[in-house]
C-alpha cells in the first residue's frame, strides 16, 4: 500500500476554502519537512524513523507496503481494515514480544490463515542528515508441519545477511534507541487503557525510561537495588551480632555437661576395644567350615569324571547304528521307488489296453448304426417328395392383385393425409395458446400472494426487511423459495424465520432496543429446530442464489428460562428487566437469540437512574451476568480482552434508527396497484382460456376423422398383402424341403461306410491282443519290485529297533551322570558361597578393626570365645551408661558453637565496612538523579499545563516523595487533572475518569514527552476512541503543531475515524488503509482519491 500525497481538491469552492485555513494556518505553524512529489527525500528522516513498511501473508495481508512520512503519519481505515496488523508489524519485526500488543501469544495466530510462511520487513534510516543509509530488518516467520501453535520458527536478516534475535536488539535498542515495552513510545489498541491503569510508581518509570534515553531510569533502579542491597546488608549483620551473642551463652551453658560425655566416651572406648575382636573370631570360623567344603568339592570331583566316562563309552554304539540306518534307510528310499515306478508302468499298460477296447466298442456300434440309418433314409425321402408335391400345388392356386385394387388404397392413403395435414397446425396452435395462458396464471398466483402478503404482519415485516437491505435482497421472494424447500423435504415444522416475523414484542421502545442489539443481519435470518438435513439444503440455496443471508440449526432442545439473569438488586441501579423478557418468540428461536446475541445478558433500565458512573459501580458490584445495558439515551456496554483478564467500559449514544423494522406499516398505493393489476391478469386468463378451448374442439373433430380414415387404409392394405405373404411363406417351406431332401437321398447308400468300419474292427482286435501281452509282463515286474522293497523294510526297522535300545542306554547313562554332575554344581556352590563368607568375614573385620600391632596385643589379653567377649562389652556399656547426662550431644554441640563462634567473628569484621561504604555511594547517586529528575518533570508538568490548557481543561504533573527520602522505590509520579470548572485536581485513574476523558489526557501527556524523548518514533492505536468532538479537534491539533517542531520523533497515529476540517499541514502524512475486498482492476482507487486529500 503506497501512502495517498497530499493534493488539493478537485472540487473549487472547496478548494477555496481549505487554502484559506491552510493560510491561516500557516501563520502559527512552520512548516517542519518539505514534500517532493509523492514521497519525502531520505534525508528528512531522523535516526531510526521508520522509512518503509513491507508484509507478506501478515495476519490479514497477502502482500502490502506501507511508506509513512518523517513526521506525524495519520493511518485511518474503518474497524477491520488492518490498521492495527501494522502496530503488529512493527511490534513483531523489531523482536518486540506478543505480550507488548495484548492480542495473540503465539507467532504461529500472526501468520494469515491457510499460509505456512509470513515475512515483516521494516527499513530504518541509519543516520540523521543528507546520508541516505538505511538498515533493513527482516523477519521471517514459519509455521511448523506438525500444525502445532507452538512450533512457528523465526528466521532473522539485517541488510542481507543472515542475523539472530540479539543481534536486532543490539541495532533496535542499543544503537536507535527504540524501547517498544515503554507505552509512552508505543501504545497499542489493547494497551491504552493500560497506561491510565498504572500505578503512580510505574508511570513514573515509564517516563523515566522515555526522557534523556533512560538515563534517569537507569539511575533510580541503580538506587532501588543499592538501597535494597544495604537494607539487606544491615539486616545481615544485624542477625550476626545476635548470633554471636547466643553462641557465647550457649557455650557457657555447655561447659558442665562437656566432662560428663568425656567420662561417659572413656568407658564407651573400652567396650568398643572389645567388640573389635568378634569379627575376628567369626572369620577364624567361617575358615574352618571353608575347609571342610573343600574336601567335599574334591571327592564330587572324582566321582563327576568317572560318569563321564561312562557316558562316551555308551554313545559309541549309538553313533555305529545311526551310520547303519541311514545307510539301510537309503536302500529302502531306493526300493520303494523301483516298485512306485512299476505300479506307474502297470496302470499305463492297463489304461492302454481299456481304450483299445473301448474304440473296438464304438467302431462295432457304428457299423450297426449305419446299418439302420440306410433304412430309415429310405422312408424320409418318400415322405418329403409328397410334401414338394403339395406345396407346389399350393402356390399355383393363390391368385393375382389386380390394378384396381391398388388404386383403391392410394385413394384411401391420400386422404388419410389430408386429414392429418388438416390437424397438425392445431396442435401447434394448442401448444402457443398454452404458452400464452402458463405466465398469465402464474401472474395472478403471484399477485394473489402479494396481496395476501400485503394484508398480513409476517408480510408487512418481510417488506421492511427488504427495504432494509436496500431492495438488494427480496426477502419476500426468498421466505417464498425457502418454504417451497421446506415442504418439498416435508419439514415446514422445523423451519423458523426469518427472526423478524418470529418475535411478537408491542412496546416501541422495546422494539428499539431490539433492533439495536440484534442488527439486521440476525433479523433477517432462519433457525432450524435440530435438523442438519434442511441446513445443507437451505445453505446450498443461499449459495446458488448468492443471498448473503445465515441459518442457524438450533440442537438444544431445553426450554428457555426467561429472565434467569436478572436479580431484584439490579432494581437499585434502575435496571427494569433483561431483553429476553420483553418479547416472546418458538423456543428453538430463543435459544438461538440467547447463544448467539445474548439477549438474556442484556438489559433495559431507566435513563433518569443510570449513567456510566452507576453502569461501572454495577458491574463492578458482580451482582451476575448482565453485561449490557440500554436506555433511551445512551448504550453502556463491557468490553473484556480476548487475550487477558482487562475489562473496559464504553458508552455510545442511542442514535435513532433509519428505518423500523418492528410494526411496518402497509403501501396503500402499493396495494391498490396490486388489486387492479389482479382483476387485469384475471381478465387476460380468461380470454386466453377461451381461445385456447375453441381451438381445442377443432383439434378434436379433426382428430376423429384422422382415425376413420387411417383406420381405412390400413384395413385395405393389410387385405391386399395376403397373396404376397401366402406365397412367400411356401417358398420358404419348399426351398427347406429340398434341402432336407438332398441330405436323405445321401445316406441311401453306405455300403462303402459299412467295409471301412470292418476292416477297423479286426485291426482293434490284432492290437487288443499285443497289448494283454504286454499288460501281464508289466505285471511281473511290479509282483518282483515289491518282494525287494518287503526285504529292505524288514532290514531298515531292524536297525531302528537296535538303534533305540543303545539309546535307551545311553539316556539312563546320561540321567546318572547329570545326577552326579547336579551334586557337583551345588557342592561348587556351597564352596563358592563359603569362600565369599569367609572374604566378606575378613574384610567385615578388616573393616571394623583393622588388625595394627597395637591391637594383637591388646586382643592377646582378651577372651578367644565370642560369648565372654559380649559379657565384657556388656560390662563395660553398663559403666558408660551409670554416667548420667542430660545432654547427651554436648560435645558435639560444644564443638559447633566453637566453630560457629569463630565463623560469625570473621564475617562481622568483613561486613561492617562495605554497609558503611554503601551509604555515601547512595548519597552520590541520589545527588545526581533527584535533581535532573524534577528538572524534567517540571518541564512535562509546564509542557502538560499548556497543553491542558488549550483543549479547555486544568492538568499538571507532580513528583511525590516518600516520607523516608531514601526509599526510592516509593517516589511516584501523579498527573493531575479536571475537565469542569468548580472542582478540584484529581489523580488520573481509570475509575473516576470516562473512556474518552482518559483518552484526552492520555494524549495531551504523550505530547507533553514529545521534545524529551531520545526514542525514534512513537506509536498510538486509537486514542481518539471515546471523545467528544471538542477535544478530538483540539487534540488532532496539538499532534500536529507537536509534529511539527524541531527534534521531535516520529509519530504514528492509528484511528478508525477522523472529524470532518480538521487542520492539518505538510508534516502530516495520511495513510487511507482498506484491506478486504477490492473494486475491479478498471478503478484506479489511489488516482481518484489522491485530488481529495488535504
Amino acid at each position: 500500500m503506497n501512502p495517498i500525497q497530499d493534493s488539493e481538491n478537485m472540487d473549487p469552492t472547496r478548494t477555496k476554502k481549505r487554502n484559506a485555513s491552510a493560510q491561516s494556518l500557516a501563520t502559527t505553524t512552520q512548516k517542519k519537512h518539505q514534500r517532493q512529489g509523492e514521497k519525502h527525500p531520505l534525508s528528512d528522516y531522523a535516526a531510526g524513523s521508520i522509512t518503509k513498511i513491507v508484509l507478506s501473508n501478515f495476519m490479514t495481508y497477502s502482500s502490502v507496503s506501507l511508506t509513512p512520512g518523517p513526521d506525524l503519519n495519520v493511518l485511518i481505515g474503518a474497524n477491520g481494515t488492518g490498521k492495527s496488523s501494522f502496530v503488529c508489524a512493527i511490534a513483531l519485526g523489531l523482536n518486540g514480544k506478543t505480550d507488548l500488543l495484548g492480542r495473540a501469544k503465539e507467532l504461529s495466530e500472526f501468520v494469515k490463515r491457510g499460509e505456512t510462511k509470513a515475512t515483516i520487513e521494516i527499513t530504518l534510516k541509519r543516520t540523521s542528515g543528507g546520508g541516505d543509509e538505511v538498515d533493513v530488518v527482516k523477519r521471517t516467520l514459519t509455521k511448523a508441519k506438525g500444525g502445532t501453535k507452538a512450533n512457528t520458527g523465526s528466521a532473522w536478516h539485517i541488510n542481507g545477511q543472515p542475523s539472530n534475535s540479539a543481534e536486532v536488539d543490539l541495532l533496535v535498542k542499543g544503537k536507535h534507541h527504540v524501547e517498544l515495552g515503554n507505552l509512552t513510545n508505543f501504545l497499542p489498541q489493547d494497551k491504552v487503557a493500560s497506561f491510565a491503569g498504572l500505578s503512580e510508581t510505574d508511570k513514573l518509570s515509564t517516563t523515566e525510561t522515555t526522557v534523556n534515553n533512560g538515563e534517569l531510569w537507569k539511575l533510580h533502579e541503580e538506587l532501588i537495588a543499592k538501597k535494597e542491597n544495604i537494607r539487606n546488608d544491615e539486616r545481615r549483620l544485624s542477625m550476626l551480632q545476635h548470633s554471636l551473642d547466643q553462641n557465647t551463652r550457649s557455650l557457657q551453658t555447655l561447659s558442665a555437661d562437656k566432662e560428663k560425655v568425656e567420662k561417659q566416651q572413656e568407658f564407651q572406648t573400652k567396650a568398643e576395644e572389645y567388640k573389635m575382636k568378634i569379627p575376628w573370631i567369626r572369620f577364624e570360623k567361617k575358615k574352618v567350615e571353608f575347609s571342610k567344603i573343600k574336601e567335599k568339592y574334591a571327592e564330587s570331583k572324582e566321582k563327576l569324571r568317572g560318569c563321564l566316562k561312562e557316558k562316551e563309552i555308551a554313545a559309541k554304539p549309538v553313533k555305529e547304528l545311526e551310520v547303519l540306518e541311514h545307510k539301510m534307510g537309503k536302500e529302502y528310499s531306493v526300493k520303494k521307488k523301483a516298485t512306485m515306478d512299476a505300479q506307474v508302468k502297470e496302470r499305463t499298460a492297463l489304461t492302454k489296453l481299456r481304450g483299445l477296447g473301448t474304440t473296438y466298442d464304438d467302431k462295432a456300434g457304428l457299423l450297426s448304426s449305419a446299418n439302420r440309418k440306410e433304412k430309415d433314409a429310405e422312408k424320409t425321402v418318400n415322405r418329403i417328395k409328397a410334401d414338394i408335391k403339395n406345396i407346389t400345388q399350393a402356390m399355383s392356386e393363390i391368385p393375382e392383385v389386380a390394378d384396381t385394387n391398388l388404386d383403391l388404397l392410394k385413394t384411401l392413403k391420400a386422404k388419410y393425409e389430408s386429414v392429418r395435414k388438416d390437424r397438425i397446425p392445431l396442435d401447434t396452435r394448442i401448444d402457443q395458446a398454452s404458452m400464452r395462458l402458463r405466465p398469465a396464471e402464474q401472474r395472478v398466483r403471484n399477485l394473489e400472494i402479494r396481496q395476501s402478503d400485503l394484508d398480513s404482519v409476517r408480510g408487512k415485516k418481510l417488506k421492511a426487511l427488504t427495504h432494509a437491505h436496500r431492495n438488494a435482497i427480496n426477502m419476500t421472494e426468498v421466505d417464498k423459495e425457502v418454504r417451497d424447500l421446506a415442504k418439498r423435504l416435508n419439514k415446514e415444522k422445523k423451519l423458523k424465520g426469518p427472526v423478524l416475523c418470529e418475535i411478537e414484542c408491542n412496546n416501541q421502545n422495546n422494539q428499539t432496543f431490539l433492533q439495536k442489539h440484534l442488527g439486521l443481519s440476525m433479523l433477517s435470518s432462519y433457525v432450524i429446530d435440530d435438523d442438519q438435513e434442511l441446513l445443507g439444503a437451505i445453505n446450498n440455496l443461499f449459495k446458488t442464489k448468492r443471498w448473503h443471508l445465515m441459518c442457524n440449526n438450533q440442537t438444544d432442545t431445553n426450554e428457555h428460562v426467561r429472565g434467569a439473569n436478572f436479580k431484584n438488586e439490579y432494581k437499585a441501579y434502575g435496571v427494569s428487566e433483561t431483553l429476553d423478557l420483553t418479547f416472546t418468540a418458538p423456543n428453538c428461536v430463543m435459544k438461538t437469540l440467547v447463544a448467539l446475541n445474548r439477549v438474556d445478558k442484556a438489559a433495559i433500565a431507566d435513563v433518569k437512574v443510570m449513567d456510566a458512573a452507576k453502569y461501572q459501580e454495577m458491574v463492578n458490584s458482580k451482582l451476575g451476568k448482565i453485561g449490557q445495558v440500554y436506555t433511551t439515551k445512551n448504550v453502556f456496554i463491557e468490553l473484556r480482552s480476548r487475550y487477558n483478564s482487562k475489562v473496559t467500559f464504553e458508552t455510545e449514544e442511542m442514535r435513532p434508527l433509519n428505518f423500523r423494522l418492528f410494526g411496518a406499516q402497509v403501501d396503500r398505493e402499493d396495494m391498490e396497484k396490486v388489486k387492479r393489476d389482479l382483476a387485469e391478469a384475471r381478465s387476460q386468463v380468461q380470454e386466453l382460456q377461451k381461445d385456447q378451448n375453441d381451438i381445442v374442439e377443432q383439434s378434436n373433430a379433426l382428430k376423429r376423422r384422422e382415425m376413420e380414415a387411417e383406420r381405412a387404409w390400413r384395413e385395405e392394405k393389410a387385405r391386399l398383402n395376403k397373396p404376397k405373404s401366402d406365397k412367400q411363406r411356401l417358398e420358404a417351406k419348399l426351398r427347406s424341403l429340398q434341402e432336407s431332401y438332398k441330405l436323405a437321398k445321401a445316406n441311401t447308400n453306405l455300403s462303402a461306410t459299412r467295409e471301412q468300419l470292418k476292416k477297423s474292427l479286426a485291426t482293434l482286435a490284432t492290437q487288443r491282443a499285443q497289448q494283454v501281452q504286454t499288460y501281464v509282463a508289466v505285471l511281473d515286474a511290479l509282483f518282483a519290485a515289491r518282494k525287494e522293497q518287503d526285504l529292505a523294510e524288514l532290514k531298515y526297522t531292524d536297525t531302528k529297533i537296535r538303534l533305540m535300545h543303545y539309546k535307551n542306554i545311553e539316556a539312563q547313562v546320561r540321567d546318572d551322570c547329570d545326577k552326579v554332575a547336579d551334586a557337583h554344581d551345588e557342592i561348587t556352590e556351597k564352596k563358592q558361597r563359603s569362600a565369599r563368607q569367609c572374604k566378606e568375614a575378613k574384610e567385615e573385620a578388616d573393616a571394623e578393626a583393622p588388625l595394627t600391632e597395637e591391637l594383637k596385643k591388646k586382643m592377646e589379653s582378651m577372651p578367644d570365645d565370642e560369648d565372654e567377649l559380649l559379657k565384657e562389652v556388656e560390662l563395660w556399656e553398663e559403666k558408660a551408661s551409670a554416667v548420667v547426662c542430660n545432654n547427651p550431644t554436648a560435645m558435639q554441640q560444644y564443638k559447633k558453637y566453637e566453630a560457629e563462634k569463630k565463623d560469625l567473628k570473621e564475617k562481622i569484621a568483613a561486613l561492617a565496612p562495605t554497609v558503611n561504604g554503601g551509604q555515601e555511594v547512595i548519597k552520590g547517586l541520589k545527588e545526581q538523579w533527584l535533581p535532573q529528575l524534577q528538572k524534567v518533570l517540571g518541564e512535562i508538568s509546564v509542557a502538560f499545563h499548556t497543553n491542558c490548557r488549550q483543549v479547555g481543561i486544568h492538568g499538571e504533573v507532580r513528583l511525590r516523595e516518600p516520607d523516608d527520602p531514601d526509599e526510592f522505590s516509593q517516589y511516584a509520579l501523579d498527573i493531575h487533572v479536571k475537565f469542569r470548572e468548580g472542582e478540584p485536581l484529581h489523580a488520573l485513574d481509570k475509575n473516576r475518569q470516562s473512556g474518552g476523558e482518559r483518552a484526552v489526557a492520555t494524549m495531551l501527556y504523550l505530547i507533553s514527552l514529545q521534545n524529551l524523548t531520545k526514542c525514534p518514533f512513537r506509536v498510538v492505536d486509537e486514542i481518539n476512541q471515546g471523545m467528544d468532538p471538542k477535544n478530538e479537534r483540539k487534540v488532532f491539533k496539538q499532534m500536529v503543531d507537536s509534529a511539527s517542531e524541531p527534534s521531535t520523533p516520529q509519530c504514528f497515529l492509528l484511528t478508525p475515524k477522523l472529524l470532518n476540517g480538521l487542520e492539518y499541514n505538510d508534516n502530516v502524512t495520511v495513510l487511507c488503509i482498506f484491506n478486504g475486498y477490492r473494486p475491479g482492476a478498471g478503478l484506479h482507487l489511489q488516482s481518484e482519491l489522491q485530488p481529495c486529500t488535504p
